[in-house]
């Protein structure tokens, strides 16, 4: 697996650095953060939404 932008595109510092401190609000809220990806399209938690990220699967042929 690996997380790129919303485009595909490999993520730049800056968005890896938004994504991690964003993952700060999903852990103080009990995993409330990490739940949403359940109930969305894109199965994306609450830190990859705020930072425009997916997470994607990488195949290896």
């Amino acid at each position: 697996i690996k997380v790129a932008d919303e485009f595909g595109v490999r993520l730049t510092f800056g968005t890896a650095l938004i994504r991690n401190l964003c993952k700060i609000i999903s852990n103080v809220s009990l995993g409330i953060g990490y739940i949403i990806c359940f109930f969305n399209k894109k199965q994306q938690c609450l830190h990859d939404m705020i930072a425009g990220t997916l997470v994607i699967k990488d195949r290896l042929l």
